[in-house]
């Protein structure tokens, strides 16, 4: 049996307005890292700045969210990023 981790940093703790801004997923077993920046399209809070050590400038270079979707059909089915969360950890 697999054993994962997932980390997941946004913007803020409000799921309704902040957006992911790094995905990390761990397997333990193969000690394997997956981690994806992601440019949230919004400032960061002040204390997800304190908490992560990163700013805006650091997503310069990184892909929208919707980038990493895999068709319009999957765009169109998350109506936010949270969606997208809720489905990963069901």
């Amino acid at each position: 049996m697999h054993c994962f981790v997932f980390d997941l940093e946004t913007t803020g703790l409000d799921h309704r307005h902040h957006k992911i801004t790094e995905l990390s997923l761990l397997n333990i077993q193969e000690n394997v890292i997956f981690s994806r920046m992601i440019h949230p399209e919004q400032d960061l809070t002040v204390k997800a700045m304190e908490i992560t050590g990163k700013s805006l400038i650091d997503f310069q270079y990184c892909q929208p969210f919707h980038s990493h979707v895999r068709s319009e059909e999957h765009t169109s089915e998350l109506q936010s990023h949270s969606d997208l969360v809720c489905r990963l950890l069901l």
